[in-house]
């Protein structure tokens, strides 16, 4: 019996102890901290508010329980809803991140005020601030012995809340559909936010009004082009409260044909893979896909061939290039993507008369991509930089930088020269003979 009750002890060794329970006065001085730590966070957001109405320095000279009935004038914050199929996503905890992230951290310069508040400190506590001194519900006796703080608080709240209102909420949202681009690829998935108050009847709203995301996947269709089988992605991309999907009638592109839109499908091989290499840019912040949907919602069309077309494609207000279109009976597909400076565009036609550039030449040198124009040093070489600008190409010199992924490139203006050697002499002897003349389109 020794034995076997000494043989216990090395495994109750191993056993933790239990933790000790905290006594109610632990528990009470942890709740206190708590509670100070929460008020203290209170005041600050109250005080930002104060300073950004310009009434900060009035306020800290009231009495404390006029300060502090002020630190309970707050309506709930926003929530942010994921729909049925956005929370399913493994997108979901990214983008609930990245919302609240916001709702903590984005601001708003008050257009009247010239001063900064957080947005949700301006819609939770100044847009009450106001509806209450709107309303004169303010009815105590401390609070009544501040007439003169009281009505400096009337006239800040109606000279700086109403005129920013529609703009905190423009912005708010704005930064949050921002967000949302990163995740959104005409070939993966689509997301989009609504808004959602509370109903009239509803006394006690428990949120301000809701964000909600909304989800889905791309339109994509599998068929036979030319005898080869393609993946093809129909043209979408966030606007107000849904998707637009881009269709065109002949009209719009100043095509012969019926009245009725036909929707606008893109290549995912050749075109979106093309555009994307050849654009070269940073892919993690969907400006690039976000930009396809804005160039071919209005299409600016050059180079009509049969039922071929070229539809220009913007980055932001910077043309990179053109989508080269064939109309079926069906759809408009975009077959392939053209750098500015390829073979098939005008800028390249114009290219090749002034330098006899040919698509070997093009590729050797890397003039067939944006991040050669941006990160080399082509652009500090006035003679070569005069050539471009003559064949329309000089608007890619400025495109930002920061929008490039690729590393800076160095000695491509000198490369580019002896490659070129008396062709880029002979054009730029001919842009000194003739500087006043304008270059025909």
């Amino acid at each position: 019996m020794t034995a076997a009750w000494n043989c216990r002890w090395p495994i109750q060794d191993k056993i933790p102890s239990m933790p000790k329970r905290r006594t109610k006065q632990q528990r009470d001085e942890a709740e206190r901290k708590r509670k100070a730590r929460r008020d203290a966070k209170r005041a600050a957001e109250l005080a930002s508010v104060m300073a950004a109405l310009g009434v900060l320095n009035e306020f800290r000279k009231q009495p404390l329980p006029l300060r502090k009935h002020f630190s309970r004038l707050r309506y709930p914050r926003p929530e942010v809803v994921l729909d049925e199929i956005t929370e399913k996503l493994p997108e979901a905890p990214a983008i609930a991140n990245d919302f609240s992230t916001i709702l903590e951290e984005e601001c708003i310069t008050l257009h009247t005020a010239g001063r900064t508040v957080r947005i949700i400190d301006f819609l939770c506590i100044g847009i009450s601030l106001w509806h209450q001194l709107g309303l004169k519900n303010l009815g105590t006796t401390a609070i009544e012995e501040a007439n003169q703080f009281l009505n400096c608080m009337y006239t800040a709240t109606n000279d700086h809340i109403p005129g920013n209102l529609d703009r905190a909420l423009e912005m708010l949202v704005g930064r949050m559909e921002y967000s949302l681009l990163k995740y959104s690829r005409i070939d993966g998935k689509l997301f989009w936010t609504s808004l959602d108050f509370p109903s009239e009847e509803d006394g006690d709203p428990k949120y301000m009004f809701r964000i909600i995301v909304h989800g889905c996947r791309a339109q994509e269709q599998r068929r036979q082009i030319e005898g080869v089988p393609k993946r093809l992605y129909r043209c979408g991309a966030s606007f107000e409260e849904g998707i637009d999907w881009v269709s065109w009638t002949p009209a719009e592109l100043g095509l012969a044909g019926p009245k009725d839109a036909l929707p606008v499908f893109i290549d995912g091989g050749h075109a979106l893979r093309n555009l994307r290499e050849r654009v070269t840019v940073a892919q993690n912040d969907g400006v690039v896909d976000r930009c396809i949907w804005l160039s071919l919602q209005s299409p600016k069309v050059e180079r009509r061939e049969g039922d071929r077309f070229l539809v220009a494609y913007h980055l932001l207000d910077q043309k990179l290039g053109y989508f080269v279109f064939k109309a079926f009976e069906d759809m408009y597909l975009a077959k392939t993507f053209l750098f500015l400076t390829m073979d098939g565009t005008p800028e390249g036609q114009k290219l090749w008369e002034k330098l006899r550039l040919t698509k070997k030449d093009k590729q050797y040198t890397g003039l067939d991509r944006l991040s050669t124009f941006v990160l080399s040093d082509i652009k500090e070489d006035s003679e070569l930089a005069a050539v471009f600008e003559q064949c329309g190409c000089a608007h890619l010199f400025n495109v930002a930088e920061e929008l490039l992924t690729d590393r800076q490139l160095r000695g491509s203006a000198e490369d580019v020269r002896k490659y070129l050697g008396n062709r880029l002499d002979r054009a730029v002897q001919e842009i000194r003979q003739r500087p006043a003349r304008v270059f025909e389109e």
